[in-house]
């Protein structure tokens, strides 16, 4: 069966972003704005799951705020029971240190599907933002699949560069499958990039990044019905899910793509969470970081919390 992209179809997802404004922004993740002073102003706006912080933010699957107690995501009895495609997170252990695990991906054109020309990767450790010091150097072959070995504990990314294609970051998680699926990245290129979100009347800022988040089960499958939150950032930032091939700023959780993300996100460390929308009970997290003018694809699996 034929897996859906981590950028789903760009052209079309970006020719979408006519329906992006900041005004738009789901109140979910209006981010450093006060909404709340109790638990039930959360509930008058809509956001039934959601709990008020103490910096007055309506949080999806938050622990309470202000007094306000709440259900926890967290803690014996305490958490909603989990849809049968996430059962693994109750009993979930990451892979035993050290174990080799075999990863392949292939990078096309969004545009075309072609494969990249002068493409070239470098595996990199989190700590090596900079990615100065690879932990290897790849070329894809010709059809833009690259195949190589890691430890199940490495943390870190992968930096592409080619011809025709924006600044792009892949980062890793622990499997939940071994050995992983093959991942398919689909690049775009910049001026493409500005020329569709122009189009749609979105000003990108290239002095900030972009991310696209893709949930998957504990079959490594796309999942439906996560959300994806952070307590970080600033209301500069667009949050979206993808509905369809279109990227949907009001849309409150992942369909059958299972993918969502961030337009112009600030510099530096961003840690988002991935929740059960219906229940708010939080299936994943992952730490990540963003350059400018970068695109950052991230999984968002089951993990040890």
């Amino acid at each position: 069966m034929a897996r859906p992209s981590l950028l789903a179809s760009a052209a079309l997802a970006w020719a979408a972003l006519a329906i992006f404004s900041i005004g738009g922004c789901s109140l979910a993740f209006d981010l450093d704005r006060e909404q709340c002073e109790t638990n039930e102003d959360c509930a008058a706006l809509g956001l039934t799951d959601a709990t008020c912080s103490a910096d007055k933010v309506c949080v999806a699957g938050g622990t309470g705020g202000n007094g306000q107690g709440g259900e926890g995501t967290g803690g014996a009895g305490g958490d909603p029971p989990l849809p049968e495609n996430f059962a693994c997170i109750e009993g979930y252990q990451a892979p035993d240190p050290g174990d080799m695990i075999a990863h392949e991906y292939r990078f096309e054109k969004a545009t075309n599907g072609d494969p990249p020309t002068n493409a070239s990767l470098k595996v990199c450790q989190s700590l090596d933002a900079a990615c100065a010091t690879p932990e290897l150097t790849l070329v894809p072959d010709v059809d833009g699949i690259v195949q190589f070995d890691l430890a199940s504990d490495f943390q870190g990314f992968m930096e592409f560069t080619a011809d025709d294609a924006m600044g792009t970051l892949v980062f890793f998680q622990r499997p939940v499958v071994i050995p992983p699926s093959q991942k398919v990245i689909r690049f775009v290129d910049q001026t493409t990039f500005l020329a569709l979100a122009s189009s749609a009347g979105v000003t990108v800022d290239l002095a900030r990044g972009v991310t696209i988040l893709l949930s998957h089960d504990c079959a490594d499958e796309r999942a439906a019905g996560v959300r994806f939150t952070t307590s970080e950032g600033d209301d500069q930032m667009i949050p979206f899910h993808f509905i369809g091939s279109f990227p949907d700023p009001d849309a409150t959780e992942t369909d059958a793509q299972g993918a969502g993300g961030f337009v112009n996100i600030p510099l530096g460390n961003l840690t988002v969470q991935a929740t059960i929308a219906e229940t708010g009970r939080i299936i994943g997290e992952s730490t990540f970081f963003v350059r400018a003018a970068h695109i950052s694809y991230v999984p968002m699996g089951p993990t040890e919390l």
